[in-house]
């Protein structure tokens, strides 16, 4: 049903979603995915179609299993991917990931066990309506579920709107480390890492 403070309904995502999540996922790391997907895909798909696939599985970090999605009039128009960060990466792990990835979960390795909101995105004709809040309020009730104490999230420095937010909400910077690779962000600036118990959130 409606959240009542958004008119959007939060609900659990489904396969079907898999390509508007897709799409938000990009969106929520600044055009990254597509530049990461279109490395990967055969020349029969997209990187759309690949990233797709990705979310279409039933395991794995982008499942649509760890899904929550936001939608208005028929259509998808935001999203959350959250999880529980269960398994230890190793150092041997960490250097063998590109260094797009490895500088990320260097900063997760910190917070073993925490509850990522791992990507969080809403469509731009739909911003400042509360979806966002809504959709971090579904992550939250996703991590008491899971038995977390705290709540995770990552973001790039320049990104001071959702920093902002975040903070209102008791989040708290912790550690940041440099970017090194990205499609739009320069190597030497940075990612947040963001912290906060899930009692009280």
């Amino acid at each position: 049903m409606p959240d009542a403070a958004t008119s959007a309904t939060i609900r659990p995502a489904t396969p079907a979603d898999a390509r508007d999540v897709a799409l938000l996922w990009d969106m929520a790391n600044a055009g990254h995915v597509a530049s990461v997907f279109a490395r990967v895909a055969d020349g029969a798909r997209s990187w759309l179609d690949a990233a797709a696939a990705e979310i279409a599985r039933p395991s794995g970090e982008m499942s649509w299993k760890n899904a929550v999605v936001a939608e208005a009039g028929g259509a998808v128009v935001g999203a959350l991917v959250a999880l529980r960060l269960a398994e230890r990466i190793s150092r041997v792990a960490l250097m063998r990931l590109p260094p797009d990835q490895r500088a990320h979960y260097e900063l997760l390795a910190r917070v073993h066990g925490a509850f990522l909101l791992r990507d969080i995105a809403v469509l731009p004709d739909h911003r400042g309506r509360g979806i966002g809040a809504a959709l971090i309020d579904a992550g939250v009730a996703r991590a008491r579920a899971a038995g977390c104490d705290a709540l995770a999230v990552t973001t790039h420095e320049t990104n001071a709107v959702f920093r902002r937010q975040l903070g209102k909400r008791g989040f708290r910077e912790i550690d940041g480390t440099p970017v090194r690779q990205h499609a739009r962000y320069a190597p030497e600036s940075r990612w947040i890492l963001l912290t906060r118990p899930v009692e009280g959130a």
